[in-house]
């Protein structure tokens, strides 16, 4: 909100900067293009990108995985959302990818990254 300094000062102040997987639709068309036939793609919320897959908006032959199920090296891509309880709560594996990888895709807002795309296998 504009009352913190919007992304910047939220992140600033340690609060969410995205949150419930809606920052996802922004790498379809990058997996849609790049992902090879039946690659799978790590996610916090796997269920998301399967909705997806049945409206059409991602490749059916891709897998979406992940949640606790699975961690995020077990995939070729792995899809994460930045954000911050998330590392530390719900998905600490997907911190050690950020810090370790380099993103094939970045969304940012406000000089905010809020999702990065990387190839993990």
């Amino acid at each position: 909100s504009e009352l913190v300094g919007g992304l910047p000062g939220a992140m600033r102040l340690g609060l969410e900067t995205t949150f419930w997987c809606e920052t996802y639709n922004a790498a379809l068309p990058y997996l849609n293009e790049h992902a090879q036939p039946g690659d799978s793609v790590w996610v916090e919320n796997p269920f998301v990108l399967r909705t997806y897959q049945r409206i059409g908006l991602l490749r059916e032959d891709l897998q979406a995985t992940g949640g606790d199920i699975i961690g995020p090296y077990a995939a070729d891509y792995a899809l994460v959302q930045i954000r911050e309880t998330g590392f530390d709560y719900y998905t600490p594996e997907a911190a050690s990818v950020v810090q370790r990888e380099t993103p094939v895709y970045t969304l940012a807002r406000q000089g905010v990254v809020l999702l990065q795309l990387y190839k993990v296998r």
